[in-house]
């Protein structure tokens, strides 16, 4: 059955989440995961091969490395969400997007291989936000410096992943 996780609550995360946590639908929450998948799936499954190079602009990152970013951002919050159900009390460090993108080594790898990697990680996420009790989600901690929830996680994750499927659709898929 599913249990009811509504939206975190001001106080429950950095306020520069908030226009993640708004693009998650008020529905419930679990199927989300796999209904955005499927969206974001849709969205770039079907492209060509050398698609997942292309940046819309000089100094914008490439499909491949926007996918890759939602992957490490996605691991990142569940990593975080795990430590914090399991009330560990340490604070967690921040990380610098653009750092782990320049980290990246992706002209061997094709886009939908990464694809793949990303559907693995939503169904292990899935799994671990399916089988929290009603007061883990409340559970928080510190991370970047900011306390967060671990519902504010889960909403984190799906609009992250929301986000950057809009721009996506508004800025590379018109040229692609």
């Amino acid at each position: 059955m599913e249990q009811t996780v509504a939206p975190p609550e001001a106080g429950e995360f950095a306020p520069f989440y908030a226009n993640y946590i708004n693009l998650v639908p008020t529905r419930p929450l679990l199927p989300q995961f796999q209904l955005n998948m499927d969206k974001t799936l849709e969205l770039l499954g079907h492209l060509p091969l050398e698609a997942g190079n292309f940046a819309y602009a000089e100094g914008k990152w490439s499909i491949k490395e926007l996918v890759q970013h939602c992957i490490d951002t996605e691991q990142i919050m569940l990593y975080r969400a795990l430590r914090f159900v399991r009330n560990d009390g340490q604070a967690l460090a921040g990380f610098d997007e653009d750092a782990y993108v320049a980290a990246l080594n992706l002209e061997q790898r094709k886009l939908s291989d990464l694809l793949v990697d990303w559907q693995s990680l939503r169904q292990f996420s899935q799994r671990f936000f399916l089988h929290l009790r009603a007061e883990d989600w409340l559970k928080r901690g510190v991370a970047s410096g900011k306390t967060c929830s671990v519902r504010a996680l889960a909403y984190i994750i799906l609009g992250h992943e929301s986000h950057h499927r809009n721009i996506l659709e508004e800025r590379y898929l018109p040229y692609v």
